[in-house]
């Protein structure tokens, strides 16, 4: 069970810092609106995930 929550978690990091990257190349090409749509992509992917297992633990 816990491999397996490492492994999620790595896999949310992951993409979550993949997608910031992604938004820092957008703002240095000029796209500020589009940067800031990733980096608000970027934390609901991290947010999501971690809120749903903690009111899954809570409750």
């Amino acid at each position: 069970m816990i491999i397996v929550m490492v492994l999620a978690i790595a896999f949310v990091l992951s993409v979550a810092i993949k997608t910031i990257n992604y938004g820092r190349w957008s703002a240095r090409q000029g796209n500020w609106r589009g940067a800031i749509g990733l980096y608000l992509i970027a934390i609901l992917l991290f947010l999501l995930p971690t809120g749903v297992y903690i009111y899954n633990r809570l409750i």
